[in-house]
């Protein structure tokens, strides 16, 4: 795939401000899969101002050794120079984050991992009023990364080496309401790198939720991403076990129709309503398939 900025540009891009953002929440993570060995690994490091806590939490899906687990700092002690610096970077306890890759320990579950990037930076914002800060939160990601280094899960040693993954970084004042993402960059196909939000989002803060979402696909020839509803319309129909997503550019191309699926038994329970698997399937329809290699997360609604 191909990529026209610098080696590390964009994930600096999408890392430079962590935790020196004064939002409420503010998280970088990270996500890669390792399909030979069935393993995937996904790594949030969590700023949460209003109770002041820093969290390095870790989803861990693998064969001998999965589940969730938790570190966690007052905020007082989270520590954060330029996370362009390989030496500085943010650290909530002894794990680290920065552009160039992370180390760290969090219950059985231990990496040290270089990345680089593999495609441009994905910034989903409806621009016209992005500077009002409308939206609960502001995201952007680095959809197809490249990983190596090591992974150590429940004493399994795992060596990685081009695995293929992402990382994010989204702020705001609040989580929204409700969430579907997709992510995939290992398809059947190795060009193509995929990413989706479907979300109901609170505007301003207050009462009234807009349904918004964005929908991203990337090849070595072409990319296109459609923000609903301002470039295009996105459709979800079913569940996180089983569910289709077709999204419509108003350009007047073909539409596309994205369906997952994955075993109620593959989701972690990651706390604050959401659900999340890293061994989702899906079909890209007439694109590319993908089989136990799809990152599939629902934020559910609060129950009435």
């Amino acid at each position: 795939m191909s990529n026209t900025q610098n080696p590390l540009s964009a994930i600096e891009e999408v890392f430079h401000n962590y935790g020196q953002r004064r939002a409420a929440l503010d998280y970088a993570f990270f996500k890669l899969n390792l399909p030979e060995h069935d393993v995937a690994l996904l790594v949030d490091f969590i700023v949460r101002r209003r109770i002041g806590i820093a969290q390095v939490r870790v989803s861990v899906h693998a064969p001998l050794g999965g589940g969730v687990s938790l570190a966690e700092i007052p905020l007082d002690r989270f520590v954060i120079g330029s996370m362009t610096t390989p030496s500085e970077g943010a650290h909530i306890g002894d794990n680290w984050l920065g552009t160039g890759g992370s180390r760290g320990t969090v219950g059985t579950t231990a990496w040290d991992l270089a990345f680089q990037p593999a495609s441009s930076v994905l910034y989903p914002q409806i621009k016209l009023i992005e500077p009002l800060h409308a939206f609960d939160l502001t995201l952007q990601s680095v959809p197809d990364v490249r990983f190596r280094g090591i992974l150590r899960l429940a004493g399994q040693r795992y060596e990685v080496s081009e695995a293929r993954g992402m990382v994010s970084s989204y702020f705001g004042r609040a989580l929204p309401e409700r969430w579907f993402w997709i992510s995939c960059n290992t398809f059947d196909r190795q060009d193509i790198a995929l990413e989706c939000v479907v979300s109901r989002m609170a505007l301003f803060g207050g009462p009234v939720h807009l349904k918004t979402g964005y929908f991203s696909v990337c090849t070595a020839g072409s990319s296109e991403t459609i923000i609903a509803p301002v470039n295009g319309s996105i459709r979800l129909e079913g569940t996180r076990e089983a569910l289709t997503i077709t999204a419509h550019p108003r350009s007047g191309k073909a539409a596309y129709m994205l369906q997952c699926s994955a075993s109620t038994r593959d989701y972690h329970d990651l706390g604050d309503r959401i659900q999340t698997t890293l061994l989702a399937s899906c079909t890209l329809t007439g694109i590319a398939s993908a089989n136990r290699t799809v990152g599939l997360e629902e934020r559910m609604p609060v129950r009435t």
